[in-house]
């Protein structure tokens, strides 16, 4: 480059031209990329090095980006993420120049912030460059013919995938990890006892939601217990009934020989994992039959949670109870609905403490299956999403070809399923057909998401080819991530509105509307 300012048109000179403070919005821009074990983010303050990083990052855009040139392949690649169109030939100004155009403004995912800073950065210097009569010759660009020039609306992409049909090899895959993550969780079992009239039914409906409810067919055991197993949630409700009889010993009697025969299976999904004993407040009474359920479970290990319910007073009866019932474990005021003007309260209290006292295995289970703290299924769910990041960027660590994608493909389908399962979306067949083209559209539609699921899409028609390229783990962890936030975001919004998780077409429609307005779909995950 003989021209005196044609340094400006390379990445090293830019920077070497510039203070140190000028670089910063690049740096931050970069580590919002997310980790990339091969190509970690160069120190502050050396230029050299920045751009040797971001190079090596336009270089891994090629495929999409489709110009060959490293800045100019990172300009396209941040227009085609924003759903902007790509010029078929451009100079590398006017490719930046429509990057500070269409994409300035609104919040930008982490690729378009690179671009955005990289672009700012030379935009000025080149006005400078011209106010003093230098600027430098810039040759024309020309895109390969076949490169992405613009990402499929939402719309268009979901609707295309709205035949998804359960033969089709995508749905079978996400069926199987669906069914491989409810098989890691297990089954809660809880122990449900108390005096008729106490309110479980009440309780259980408030907790869990009222297709779970202990009225109608139970699986009888004897005719003092019944198992409940709603078959979309990972929940068996155990009931007894006649304590408030004089002659409970019968029912104690077929309760201990259930504990006796889950205890003696050695399958911990036949265990009774807990004891929820509804106590009314307003009796202000401790039976009988009710410190003897208590003493039996703590002999046999399982932990008893006093739930006082009705609680409207007396307040005192609390005390009460914790000196007749030493062996319980917690206790819990519960009002779980709505009484005279008193609002429901102490559902929250409940969800805590029986968290705490589950088993660790089986607390992820109660989770997914509670309704009532939404928050603790979101915490679940991101913890699933940082992990599949975190193995999709390993797996990226060397830039890999698109045809060799199928294993970061995987990963997003484990992701997903793993999310759903954690936070209790129902998983019959249509749920599952849902969630597995909402899967495939939200990846078509995302630019790094079109480089994971490429090869993996062809196999859905009306989709077509999409963009090629090398993946990098920046890559890689943004979109994996993206898409689990923004997963875990739809679901979280949609209980807060409607008071149930989704299903069926309702997931589907619902959150393509989402996911189309939906402005971090490449995400850099939290540092650990």
């Amino acid at each position: 480059m003989d021209h005196p300012a044609s340094l400006l048109l390379d990445l090293p000179g830019l920077f070497l031209a510039v203070p140190a403070a000028a670089l910063v919005p690049v740096e931050e821009a970069l580590r919002r990329l997310g980790p990339d074990p091969a190509h970690p983010p160069p120190p502050p303050g050396a230029p050299h090095l920045l751009a040797e990083a971001l190079e090596h990052l336009g270089r891994g855009l090629a495929g999409a980006g489709g110009f060959g040139e490293p800045q100019a392949d990172l300009a396209a690649v941040a227009l085609v993420a924003g759903d902007q169109p790509v010029p078929g030939s451009a100079t590398l100004a006017e490719l930046e120049a429509e990057v500070l155009t269409r994409l300035s403004g609104a919040e930008a995912a982490p690729l378009q912030a690179l671009a955005l800073a990289v672009a700012r950065l030379r935009q000025e210097r080149l006005r400078r460059a011209r106010r003093l009569g230098i600027a430098p010759p810039a040759p024309v660009l020309t895109r390969k013919a076949g490169a992405t020039r613009r990402l499929a609306s939402a719309t268009a992409v979901f609707e295309a995938l709205r035949g998804l049909v359960g033969n089709n090899p995508l749905f079978a895959d996400f069926q199987q990890k669906a069914e491989e993550e409810r098989r890691r969780m297990g089954r809660v079992n809880i122990l449900i006892a108390g005096k008729t009239g106490v309110g479980k039914s009440t309780l259980v409906n408030a907790v869990f939601g009222e297709q779970v409810a202990l009225t109608g067919m139970g699986r009888p055991v004897t005719q003092d217990i019944s198992w409940y197993e709603p078959p979309q949630l990972p929940l068996r409700l155990c009931d007894t009934k006649g304590l408030e009889m004089a002659d409970f010993s019968a029912t104690l009697g077929a309760l201990e020989a259930e504990i006796e025969k889950g205890n003696a299976s050695g399958d911990f999904d036949r265990r009774l994992h807990i004891l929820w004993l509804c106590i009314a407040e307003p009796g202000a009474r401790v039976e009988a039959g009710e410190r003897a359920v208590v003493e039996l479970c703590a002999r046999h290990g399982i932990p008893a949670l006093v739930i006082l319910t009705k609680a409207i007073g007396p307040r005192a009866f609390e005390e009460v109870a914790r000196r007749e019932l030493p062996a319980a474990r917690a206790f819990v005021r519960v009002l779980a609905e709505n009484w005279d003007d008193r609002a429901p309260f102490g559902l929250d209290a409940l969800i805590q403490a029986t968290e705490r006292l589950l088993p660790e295995a089986r607390q992820a289970a109660f989770i997914a299956a509670q309704r009532v703290d939404v928050e603790r299924k979101r915490k679940r769910a991101m913890k699933i999403a940082a992990g599949a990041a975190a193995s999709a960027a390993g797996a990226a660590a060397v830039p890999i070809p698109l045809a060799d994608a199928a294993g970061i493909f995987a990963i997003n389908v484990g992701m997903v399923a793993g999310i759903a399962v954690a936070m209790g979306v129902s998983m019959d067949r249509d749920s599952m057909i849902a969630m597995a083209a909402s899967l495939a559209g939200a990846l078509a539609t995302s630019a790094g998401g079109r480089m994971i699921a490429g090869q993996v899409l062809k196999l859905v028609p009306g989709i077509g080819s999409l963009a090629g390229g090398a993946i990098t783990a920046a890559v890689a962890g943004s979109a994996t991530y993206g898409l689990g936030y923004g997963f875990t975001e739809y679901l979280c919004r949609f209980h807060a509105a409607k008071g149930h998780m989704p299903a069926g077409d309702e997931l589907r429609e619902g959150f393509r509307k989402f996911w189309e307005s939906w402005g971090e779909k490449e995400k850099a995950p939290p540092k650990a």
